[in-house]
């Protein structure tokens, strides 16, 4: 080991660089928040190769003073801080001083400015992060910084980055995050001379998601505006009947700075974990609005990463509002009878877009490919029925197959799957009593005693609290042994020999799967799925309403506390048109 020695500037800068320049996107996203720091209205960003060749982004901002040019490329120079307690109360997007001298570090950089007092601007040209000219430039008011050849000092770095496709899918992204934070700001953005991005200002969110995404992703939407504890959240979520395969549509932002949280995203997830199958997502434009003091955006160079003063809180309350929402609209799968018109593909050249479709395109539709013809249909449209019956406004058909109820309603026809419905009843009835500490209990005539392995042992006696609050009171009976002296009341009719052991597998799942703080909801599902009335049994009609009236009654009658769909619809409309009356 040699000695200890300080490094040269040249390489303390190429490292602070490698902290914050990844890749093109961050080189586009520290100038651009530059610019809204500026005042900016209009931002215009022009990439080629990827932004591998050249980054160019133009804004009519406040500019630079002159003689503060040259000082604006030193480390930690900034106009935005200047005490340490001022970084706990940042409401800036940028504020580090380092963008600015890590870029011209790894590129070739132009930048031309001119504050409105000042009769000419000013032009620097960097190479390494060393000035190579400076001269006065006839330019409007507002800030224009070219970056060229990225990392071409450093092309270990370079080998990295992936094609020119992917890095500017990566800058789409970006650009589509910042237009939806800033309707009242107008964004473009060209590649290679093309334009991708075209977003005039707007006056409100919905607007500008129309400019991005078209009607219709907006259609599918549903707007939340909550105030929770000391803070706001608003935004759009989808509804659960039109997730996405990925979370490409997923931005959160916290005062009006994107963000890759895994408390807001795993907020989402959990509100909609009884609607989304595996592979599904929902649609989320989210902000929160807090006090500067409540959030710590200082955790990661690049700021993406934040710290909540409490977490539980943003947490609890992002689930809240979500979930309400969802519970307000309860939508309904709706499935079509027969046959669907078969869309044939288009085999001719590739479609041309204008600069303005393409704005409106998820960025995969940016790319020259063949695609569909889009047929016209002469059969008359209808609105989907996707709402739950209305108490008193159904009739009870039947049973089918002793597995479904069949009802119906002036929409159209409705069928429940009997077990999954009486799973979210009881799932439901179930967690009322925990909350209020009434769970009913039933004593055991004679002990149930049931073998146990090691491992479930070890688990049973770690966690036999839970266990008492859903209604068990057991005692370890041996080494390999239990004995359980009560039982829930909810599975008196059942085989709770089966229903315990199956609740001490699912336990030594949870643990295997580093998922225990799920373990009290488990449990009651579990319990719940037990209790529940089972497929092939015959119900009377008495039950079959008890049941009905009961599920319409519940907070989330659509799913069952698995996820599977309780009620599916056929409407009135689907059934007229494969009998041909319309």
């Amino acid at each position: 080991m040699g000695s200890i020695q300080l490094l040269p500037d040249e390489v303390v800068n190429k490292i602070a660089a490698g902290e914050i320049i990844e890749r093109p996107v961050s080189i586009v996203k520290e100038t651009v928040e530059n610019s809204l720091d500026a005042g900016a209205t209009e931002i215009r960003v022009e990439i080629e190769g990827g932004g591998k060749q050249l980054i160019r982004i133009t804004d009519n901002g406040s500019g630079i003073p002159g003689n503060e040019a040259q000082l604006a490329f030193e480390r930690h120079a900034t106009s935005k801080i200047r005490t340490a307690e001022d970084l706990h109360q940042v409401a800036t997007m940028g504020f580090r001083g380092e963008a600015l001298a890590s870029i011209a570090s790894v590129c070739q950089v132009v930048l031309k400015t001119r504050r409105e007092s000042e009769e000419a601007g000013t032009s620097l040209f960097l190479i390494n992060g060393k000035l190579q000219n400076k001269q006065p430039v006839a330019i409007p008011t507002g800030t224009i910084l070219e970056a060229r050849g990225l990392f071409f000092n450093t092309p270990a770095r370079k080998k990295f980055l992936k094609s020119d496709q992917a890095e500017a899918g990566a800058i789409v992204h970006f650009m589509n995050a910042t237009a939806l934070a800033h309707p009242e700001i107008a964004f473009s953005l060209y590649q290679d001379g093309r334009t991708v991005l075209d977003c005039p200002k707007t006056s409100n969110l919905k607007e500008r998601i129309f400019q991005i995404y078209g009607s219709e992703l907006l259609e599918t939407l549903l707007e939340i505006d909550e105030t929770l504890y000391h803070f706001r959240l608003y935004g759009y979520v989808s509804r659960t009947d039109a997730l996405k395969t990925n979370r490409n549509y997923q931005y959160f932002f916290i005062n009006r700075r994107m963000v890759k949280d895994k408390v807001l995203s795993n907020a989402v997830y959990v509100a909609y974990r009884f609607f989304a199958e595996s592979g599904q997502y929902p649609v989320a434009f989210l902000f929160l609005e807090m006090p500067a003091v409540m959030v710590d955006v200082n955790v990661h160079p690049a700021k993406y990463e934040v710290r909540f003063l409490q977490q539980s809180l943003v947490q609890k309350g992002v689930i809240d509002a979500i979930s309400k929402v969802l519970t307000g609209s309860r939508p309904l799968p709706q499935f079509q009878v027969g046959s669907v018109p078969i869309v044939p593909r288009y085999s001719g050249p590739d479609l041309k877009l204008s600069g303005e479709e393409i704005g409106r395109q998820p960025f995969s539709q940016h790319l020259p490919l063949s695609t569909q013809m889009p047929v016209s249909s002469a059969l008359p449209t209808s609105p989907p029925a996707r709402t739950l019956p209305e108490e008193g406004q159904y009739k009870i058909i039947g049973q089918y197959d002793n597995t479904y109820i069949l009802l119906s309603d002036d929409a159209g026809l409705i069928i429940v799957d009997q077990h999954v419905a009486h799973e979210r009843i009881l799932y439901e009835q179930l967690l009322e009593r925990q909350e209020k500490r009434q769970v009913i209990t039933q004593s055991l005539l004679i002990p149930l005693v049931i073998e146990v392995n090691p491992a479930q042992m070890m688990l049973l006696e770690d966690h036999l609290t839970q266990f008492r609050d859903l209604g068990f009171e057991i005692e370890v009976f041996g080494n390999n042994t239990i004995s359980v002296r009560e039982i829930p009341e909810l599975l008196i009719d059942s085989n709770y020999s089966a229903a315990l052991s199956r609740l001490l597998e699912e336990l030594e799942k949870l643990y295997r799967g580093g998922l225990l703080a799920n373990l009290v909801d488990e449990m009651r599902k579990s319990v719940a799925c037990q209790a529940s009335v089972k497929i092939n049994m015959p119900l009377t009609r008495e039950k079959m309403e008890y049941m009905i009236s009961e599920l319409l009654k519940t907070k989330t009658p659509q799913v069952c506390p698995h996820g599977r769909p309780i009620i599916l619809r056929i409407s009135h409309y689907e059934i007229e048109k494969n009998f041909r009356r319309i």
